[in-house]
């Protein structure tokens, strides 16, 4: 891929909206799931992915498409570099109803077989980031990504199903309602699904309780708004479920290893929203294998 020099502007046209297309520095996420489509193309570095059981190992140029619905994780062990598009499938009606009848939630396309088109078509996205780019023209571009994803629906797994779904009604709640508050009992109640059989989820799946799940959902959503936004840090640990700032810097600091404001003035220059948590790296590669348990 063309893209090797970056002083690229992240751009979300509105947050919380359907589309938000993004530069993202080391990817590393707890396994998530959302009702959104999500498009992750490696610029630089490598990443470890899991997405529906499946493992993948991302290097330079390869592209990972993710349906909604689909749970997924992906781990940094060295510096990363992403273009991410996540956007409503309504945006992708012509190819909504081909990838609903693959059966397939997820397409991973090395780069060895990106061809010149889709190259083209991921760079225009990233200049769309850059330039801010109408949502208009950043829904044609990620179109003309999905006709090559579609393309390569024969070439993915055919089971792409799980069998956890009590964790997957839980944690699609939990993407439903981020970044707002998040109480035990609310999503007991809203899911069907007890706070001891949720506990259990979560330790033997997840490697972590809800709470520090939560609460790291809390500071990544915190982390878009402080680098995509000019919101004051005060209404941001309030919009994410905060009650006061010690309680949000304290976690802040935790995952990120800074406060808000110096994650702010670090990040924001360059645009990119640093998803960065050693933390969560480390209990991803334990799980899959790649480091050695303490």
């Amino acid at each position: 891929m063309p893209l090797d020099d970056y002083t690229i502007k992240s751009y979300a046209e509105k947050f919380g909206s359907e589309i938000c297309c993004s530069i993202v520095k080391n990817m590393t996420y707890l396994e998530h799931v959302h009702r959104s489509y999500e498009i992750l193309c490696l610029l630089k570095g490598q990443i470890e992915t899991e997405v529906q059981g499946h493992r993948f190992t991302l290097n330079k140029g390869d592209l990972l498409f993710i349906a909604n619905g689909a749970v997924h994780s992906y781990a940094s062990p060295f510096e990363s570099l992403s273009l991410l598009a996540a956007f409503s499938p309504q945006d992708a009606q012509q190819f909504t109803t081909i990838l609903q009848q693959s059966g397939r939630q997820f397409c991973y396309l090395p780069a060895a077989e990106i061809n010149g088109s889709l190259d083209m078509a991921v760079q225009g996205v990233a200049d769309g980031i850059r330039n801010n780019a109408s949502r208009v023209s950043l829904v044609a571009y990620i179109n003309l990504i999905l006709a090559q994803v579609v393309a390569g629906l024969d070439k993915q797994p055919v089971s792409q199903s799980r069998k956890n779904t009590a964790l997957d009604d839980v944690l699609m709640y939990i993407s439903d309602i981020l970044p707002n508050s998040i109480a035990a009992d609310d999503v007991a109640s809203h899911t069907g699904v007890s706070r001891f059989q949720i506990s259990r989820l979560f330790s033997q799946y997840i490697g972590t309780n809800l709470s520090t799940y939560c609460a790291l959902m809390h500071i990544n959503a915190a982390r878009r708004m402080l680098v995509q936004t000019n919101l004051p840090i005060s209404e941001i640990y309030q919009r994410c479920g905060y009650a006061n700032s010690r309680s949000f810097d304290r976690d802040f600091v935790r995952f990120s290893g800074q406060t808000p404001r110096e994650y702010r003035v670090q990040e924001t220059p360059g645009g990119f929203t640093n998803y960065g948590t050693p933390f969560v790296r480390d209990l991803l590669l334990r799980k899959w294998g790649l480091l050695e348990s303490e």
